[in-house]
Order: structure tokens, then C-alpha cells, then sequence
């Protein structure tokens, strides 16, 4: 949530200032017009009673510019289409980063949740392997093939329900289990226990 306000407040801070620049280059496209002279009654009545000859027309239309001035319109509404395409832009990215990382984090809940099953695995009449399980339910909550393991583990435990468990948590939190093989599951390592 805090990526997605600091990317408002961005917006926030960058839009009035973009405003202000289109108004200083409206200004100055206006001051520019005013400082065009412009034909007074006479000489635009002795431009229409001139005939030009064939000779002047050529030079006439060469004199006339060929790019059209942008309106202020126009330049309004270029300016609301980059503020707005600004401000969608930073919005979609802080929704898009939000999400990312609220997806991270789950993952990395699942992660943690499955490391400290494991470490416990051997000890399961410890408190804090009941505590991993009791987390098993919230963490792995969208996982089908996880709840139905930690059911049938928790209707009677043994090791081919333990290792069903831990088979289920790998591949929903993303694990490659692959090159563990059940042997090596089932058997910890305990320096008192050799």
C-alpha cells in the first residue's frame, strides 16, 4: 500500500506543475500572435484590387507557410491527454508493484511455514510443530491437496502421512522436492541421535 500512495502523491505533486508549463507555453503562443502584425482595412483592399499574374502567384503560394499553427485547444488538449495518460500510467505500475509484491510475501509465508515443518518434523509432540500445522490451515488455505494431507494427518500420524504432507506443501509453495527422496525425508539428523 505504500508503493501505491507514493506513486499518487507523484502524480499529485507532478500534474499541477505540468499545468503550469502548458499555461507558460499557451502565454507564450498568444504573446507571439499579438506581436504579428496585423493588415489594417486599407492595405487588405489593395491586396484584392492587385491582379496577381501568373509570374506573382507562383511566388505568392511559395511565401505562404506550409505548417499550420496548433491552436490552444489543440495544445489543451495534448496536455490533458499526457496528464492523464501520466497518471493512469503511475497508477496501473503502483497496482501492478502492489501486487507483485503481495504475492511475493505469500510466497514467502509458504516458504517459511514449510521450512519450520521441516525442522520440526521429528518432534511432533512439540509445541513448536503444532504451532506449524495450526499455520497450515491459514497459509495453505487455497491449496486443495494441502488440506486434504493435514486432514488425514491429523485423523491418525505416521511417517507415509507426514510425507504426503510435505509433498503437498512443496509443490504448492513452489519447491523442487524432486531430489529428495523419501528416505531422506524420514530420516533427520539428530547429533544425540547419530
Amino acid at each position: 500500500m505504500g508503493r501505491f500512495m507514493l506513486a499518487l502523491s507523484l502524480c499529485l505533486l507532478v500534474v499541477p506543475y505540468a499545468v503550469g508549463q502548458a499555461n507558460k507555453v499557451s502565454n507564450q503562443t498568444t504573446n507571439a500572435e499579438a506581436a504579428t502584425p496585423r493588415p489594417t482595412v486599407a492595405a487588405t483592399s489593395t491586396a484584392i484590387a492587385e491582379q496577381p499574374t501568373a509570374n506573382s502567384a507562383s511566388t505568392a503560394s511559395s511565401a505562404q507557410p506550409s505548417e499550420p499553427k496548433e491552436s490552444k485547444s489543440e495544445l489543451g488538449g495534448e496536455l490533458l491527454s499526457g496528464i492523464i495518460g501520466a497518471i493512469v500510467g503511475a497508477l496501473f505500475g503502483a497496482g501492478a508493484s502492489q501486487f507483485l509484491a503481495t504475492r511475493h510475501a505469500r510466497q514467502q509465508l509458504k516458504f517459511d511455514t514449510l521450512r519450520r515443518f521441516v525442522a520440526n518434523r521429528f518432534n511432533v509432540r512439540s509445541p513448536e510443530f503444532s504451532q506449524v500445522i495450526n499455520e497450515i490451515v491459514i497459509v495453505y488455505a487455497g491449496s486443495a491437496q494441502v488440506a486434504a494431507a493435514l486432514s488425514e494427518l491429523l485423523n491418525g500420524s505416521n511417517n507415509t502421512k507426514l510425507l504426503a504432507l510435505y509433498r503437498a506443501m512443496c509443490k504448492d509453495a513452489g519447491v523442487k522436492d524432486q531430489n529428495v527422496s523419501d528416505e531422506l525425508f524420514l530420516k533427520g539428523f539428530n547429533i544425540t541421535n547419530p
